[in-house]
């Protein structure tokens, strides 16, 4: 699996991972490797092709992961970054694991699978794309790093050393497509005869007499790969001997002696059939056939794998669901796998289970391992919902409430909310809340929305807790109450509601129920935009630009504004293309210098919103 990231929405861009990553696949599709290529991908991408090289990997199996793009070293383990990356903070360092993919899952992945070599290329090593925060940051500033050994058949090759950078060019005229450790690596991946560790130590000497020649401002950049050999044998990407000069005799005999060394403990029939087309009246030919015959009856045994419930030794519906859900979340020791988490729902679903039919919904509702359909979502959910699984329920309502794949009706999602809350659905009881109170598919009735959130609150639903929040901030069916609404925020926050942070941020930042603290709004706003709230990203723009609170910064307010119009929030793009005059000229110098940076604006970076900088603007937000 190839996997080349260059196009990051939130962190810095990169020029050459995805160059770096189709020259690597098809240089390892010219060494005989079935290659599964993927270019700026973001989460979801990068989970289900996981999925798909996971479904591939059979018992004995040679696997190699590429990456190229960004990564980080955070508490000792290195993640690699999908484009969608959000912005993290240092005070939320821990979310680092949620939204980036660990080295070691994906090497528990392939030897969980039966791969008998697991080899791993990270040409990650880049400079930390996160910002600092006062003397903190998000892992380490520079490099990546590795604090224990990888498992037993496993060959790990990095870009650069623990805590070195790695360059993408020697200057910036420098026009080679590669990074200085790819261009250096593809044409030994093609040398006859070089096992992996020969050829690294190799590898590792070029790319540091490189890294040394590069000009200001890389001059006396020291880079010298890093690699972590586990492997239990020796490992050619090509059988045979390097070339080299020698007589006759030693082309004829020690070639031979060599490759047949590289080779006789493989499991490959390629292997044995590469060495007989050498030397088919060789010392080792009967041998070789031998070996060649034995591994196609047995590759013939395994070309129809066990069912997952098999493999697993797991033959209930209950055990096959639980699996299903393990790897939905990543869980019990199981990497988030979404291919296989749909295998094990299937096979739990054919025996009955409802909630496996739930999961499968989902699955197809969201696209997760699966091409999204709204209609085998719905058909799922039917079946759970027979079942009487609740969550379906709750989903059947999500589906006529937002007329997914089916005539919006409010109505009709109000039946499936009611037999879902019924059931004790929390999801659902708040649901019902917000139909209420905004009087769809019903008459409108505060009350009746209060009840509600208030059932869901009590079971711990933060977004419900927010809501009530909202409620007694406005007056909806209640006495207006800025102090009750704002313990309801509190509780919302602390369950982590991204809305609930940003409407306290908005209390202390115009004085709503609180004395006004601007320090506060800031702490608050940080939270929520951290969660992915724009509107929190805009009210911290608005603030830094403003100079609320002392806290003036034109650079971090554009960096917000920015992030809010990435996020197509109509407030920050209405402001930007109406009302821009309002905020600073230094302010309107940093956005643009943003949108240069991002490679939709070349005009003159004077703080003049002209043609040009609006329609930068608009690609931006995608309007």
């Amino acid at each position: 699996l190839i996997i080349g990231n260059d196009d990051y929405a939130n962190v810095a861009k990169l020029q050459k991972a995805v160059n770096d990553a189709t020259a690597i696949a098809n240089t390892l599709k010219d060494t005989g490797f079935e290659v599964l290529l993927e270019k700026n991908a973001d989460r979801q991408a990068m989970n289900h092709m996981l999925g798909k090289l996971s479904a591939k990997i059979e018992a004995g199996d040679e696997v190699l992961f590429y990456f190229s793009g960004h990564g980080v070293g955070v508490r000792g383990e290195n993640y690699l970054l999908p484009t969608d990356i959000p912005h993290i903070l240092p005070s939320l360092v821990h979310s680092i694991s949620k939204e980036a993919f660990s080295e070691d899952e994906i090497i528990a992945l392939m030897k969980e699978r039966g791969a008998k070599v697991s080899i791993m290329i990270i040409d990650a090593c880049r400079n930390n794309p996160f910002p600092k925060e006062g003397a903190r940051s998000v892992g380490r500033s520079v490099g990546l790093e590795r604090t224990q050994a990888p498992a037993a058949g496993t060959f790990i090759m990095y870009s650069a050393g623990i805590g070195q950078e790695a360059l993408d060019r020697l200057s910036d005229n420098d026009k080679n497509p590669n990074s200085i450790f790819t261009r250096k690596l593809l044409p030994l991946l093609k040398t006859p005869g070089l096992d992996i560790a020969q050829m690294t130590k190799g590898l590792r000497l070029e790319v540091r007499d490189l890294a040394l020649t590069a000009a200001a401002p890389y001059q006396n950049h020291n880079q010298f790969p890093a690699y972590y050999d586990q492997m239990e044998g020796n490992f050619y990407f090509v059988p045979g001997s390097p070339v080299k000069k020698a007589t006759v005799f030693e082309k004829t005999n020690n070639a031979e002696e060599t490759l047949w060394a590289s080779i006789q403990h493989s499991n490959k029939v390629s292997d044995f059939d590469f060495y007989l087309q050498e030397h088919p009246k060789g010392r080792y030919s009967s041998l070789a056939k031998l070996k060649s015959q034995q591994l196609r009856h047995k590759k013939m045994a395994l070309r129809t794998p066990p069912k997952p419930d098999l493999q697993s030794g797991a033959h209930d519906a209950e055990a096959l669901y639980q699996k299903g859900e393990d790897f939905y979340y990543g869980r019990n020791g199981k990497p988030k796998n979404y291919n296989l988490a749909l295998q094990f729902s299937l096979e739990a679903a054919n025996l009955g289970h409802g909630g496996a039919m739930y999961r499968l919904g989902a699955l197809y509702k969201k696209g997760y391992g699966v091409n999204r359909n709204y209609t085998t979502a719905k058909q799922w959910y039917l079946k759970a919902a027979d079942k009487g699984n609740a969550s379906a329920m709750n989903s059947l309502g999500i589906l006529y409430d937002e007329g997914l794949g089916v005539n919006q009706d409010y109505t009709i999602a109000k039946e499936w909310y009611l037999k879902a809350a019924d059931r004790g659905h929390v999801f659902a009881m708040k649901n019902l809340g917000y139909l209420y109170k905004k009087g769809r598919g019903v008459k409108k009735n505060y009350a009746l929305a209060k009840q509600w959130y208030l059932k869901a609150a009590d079971k711990g639903n933060a977004s419900a807790m927010n809501n009530l929040g909202v409620l007694y901030k406005n007056g909806y069916g209640v006495a207006k109450n800025y102090s009750i609404a704002k313990q309801w925020y509190l509780k919302a926050a602390e369950r982590g509601n991204a809305t609930a942070m940003k409407n306290l941020g908005v209390f202390y930042k115009n004085g709503i129920g609180v004395t006004k603290n601007y320090s506060l709004a800031k702490q608050w706003f940080l939270k929520a935009a951290d969660k992915g709230n724009a509107s929190a990203m805009y009210y911290l723009g608005s603030m830094f630009d403003e100079n609320r609170g002392d806290i003036k910064d034109r650079k971090r307010a554009a960096f917000w504004i920015a992030k809010a119009l990435k996020k197509q929030h109509k407030k920050s793009f209405k402001e930007m293309k109406t009302n821009s005059d309002d905020w600073s000229k230094d302010f309107r110098k940093e956005l643009q210098r943003i949108l240069h940076n991002e490679g939709i604006f070349s005009g003159k970076i004077d703080g003049k919103f002209g043609p040009s900088t609006l329609q930068a603007i608009k690609k931006l937000a995608r309007q």
